[in-house]
């Protein structure tokens, strides 16, 4: 397990060492040596990707002083409705890195009398242009354009990225800008523990179930009771870095979980590529967060996600509880300014008992998690269930029973994809048409629609699902593809097959995003 790097960052905390007192090659773009505050840093969690620099408050403010951090040229400048905006790229050869700047307002000087050329001469506002590396050279300080609220901003700011020759992400943080204080450690808000194979259980239950945690003073954090669990489980954390003088919800660069005072899991972003950032959706509970608005990063690196930024156990920090007794877990979290917060809580090891709480509403008679397919029946009369794949049938006993009486029946389904169930006295049409692999291209055909999946576009393995049915009210098809919510890292392709009767009316419900 390499944590030189971490080891290194706690004992700098420890010697009272921090990201100020690193060498600084750069000043601040805007009013160097003033007090600043930020609304974003590196590593923090959005919707389809982490954030790549830091965002600069400039108090909704616009047309703000944009400064060179050091000597250089500019390489590139870009006008866009979209994304980082107008837009301006520095080299800077001291130190081999480039400097971003984005959401501007507008440019300064002669780069912006050579885009306003550029333009016109194309009859385009969005543009994209790379000088001569001679044609427009700056020195540190030198204004360079003004801050702004272009693009997909959601406020005025300035957006500043760090990155190295081969433009993979720097944290800016970490190059002692003494502008910028922050004595505030990372808060944590809330723990959920998940079952990872059909035989683990959570308080008795398959599935996912959340904690509150219990703040005991500044940066310390606790579950007041022990958890029950058994079997293979992983983690999650809903938790985020507050900065001084904000409210702004910032991300957490290192964190360290240990077990009974083993390190199972790390993740230290200190650099990152563009091309992983599609990986945040494995990182994150993508279900929850779709649903919810949370986001849940996991404390256990899962399937599929190639993220480089962890050291793990050899169970990649999954957690696998086979006996009888207590586990202290401590989860550390540490900011770009060597803030620290610690969380404490136990699990206890706990075979499966009899449920006596009463079952919560299921929105269906089954869903899937995972590999594993949940029924359930309220009716609770019967402890058997019959899955029908194909000509054959395989009878389930209920995994465990609600003190209602719901009773809950588990099937892995890489023992095979059933058509249908009859579950105590019900059938189900559970509608399963495939495994779907993630690794190779896939294509699925059938009467009503062909789906055709990249090589590469799944984390894991999809069990596809379809339907297809005729709303007799409005005359609508409706075509169904999946049952439940799952991340792409490509798109895949749909091609619908409606009736010549209805065919201007197709509508699609897909869950696959």
């Amino acid at each position: 397990m390499r944590l030189g790097s971490l080891v290194f960052f706690i004992l700098s905390a420890a010697l009272g060492l921090s990201a100020q007192s690193i060498e600084r090659p750069y000043i601040f773009p805007i009013f160097p040596g003033e007090t600043n505050t930020l609304s974003g840093t590196m590593g923090e969690l959005r919707a389809t990707h982490f954030h790549s620099g830091i965002d600069i408050r400039t108090g909704g403010r616009t047309g703000l002083p944009i400064q060179a951090v050091a000597d250089g040229f500019i390489v590139r400048a870009s006008m866009a409705t979209g994304g980082y905006g107008n837009a301006l790229y520095l080299f800077h050869p001291k130190t081999g890195h480039y400097t971003v700047y984005a959401h501007l307002e507008s440019f300064h000087g002669s780069v912006k009398d050579y885009v306003l050329q550029e333009q016109y001469k194309q009859e385009t506002f969005e543009i994209n242009l790379f000088p001569d590396v001679n044609s427009f050279k700056v020195k540190q300080g030198d204004t360079i354009a003004y801050s702004g609220n272009s693009g997909s901003s959601g406020g005025p700011h300035l957006h500043f990225d760090l990155r190295d020759k081969n433009h993979n992400l720097l944290n800016p943080l970490s190059y002692g800008f003494k502008e910028v204080k922050d004595q505030t450690p990372p808060v944590v808000e809330q723990v959920a523990v998940k079952t990872l194979n059909m035989d683990s259980r959570v308080e008795h239950m398959f599935g996912r179930q959340t904690y509150r945690v219990r703040r005991i003073s500044n940066g310390r954090y606790t579950i007041d009771k022990p958890i029950p669990v058994w079997g293979l489980i992983g983690l999650e954390m809903f938790a985020y870095d507050r900065m001084d003088g904000t409210n702004f919800k910032c991300g957490i660069n290192q964190v360290e979980v240990t077990i009974d005072g083993d390190p199972i899991f790390t993740k230290e972003i200190s650099t990152f590529s563009f091309n992983e950032q599609r990986n945040i959706l494995a990182h994150m509970n993508y279900e929850v967060k779709q649903i919810t608005g949370t986001r849940y990063q996991k404390l256990y690196v899962d399937y599929g996600n190639d993220l480089s930024f962890y050291n793990t156990n050899s169970a990649n920090g999954r957690i696998n509880i086979k006996e009888p007794c207590l586990h202290h877990v401590t989860v550390q979290m540490w900011d770009s300014y060597g803030n620290a917060s610690l969380l404490e809580f136990t699990l206890e090891g706990k075979s499966p008992e009899p449920i006596s709480r009463q079952s919560s509403l299921f929105k269906e008679n089954y869903e899937v998690i995972d590999n594993t397919l949940i029924l359930f029946s309220e009716r609770g009369e019967d402890s058997l269930s019959t899955l029908f794949l194909q000509s054959k049938s395989s009878v389930l006993y209920s995994s465990y029973t609600y003190k209602d009486g719901t009773r809950v029946f588990l099937w892995d389904l890489r023992k095979g994809l059933p058509d249908s169930a009859w579950v105590c006295g019900v059938a189900l049409p559970v509608n399963f048409k495939a495994m779907v692999p993630p690794e190779i291209p896939y294509r699925f055909y059938s009467h009503e629609m062909d789906v055709y999946f990249p090589a590469k576009s799944l984390f894991d393995t999809l069990y596809l699902r379809t339907a297809y049915e005729v709303n007799d009210e409005t005359s609508r098809e409706i075509f169904t593809i999946s049952k439940g919510i799952y991340p792409l890292r490509k798109n895949i392709t749909v091609t619908l097959k409606p009736q010549q009767s209805y065919q201007n009316k197709a509508k699609i419900s897909a869950y696959l995003e």
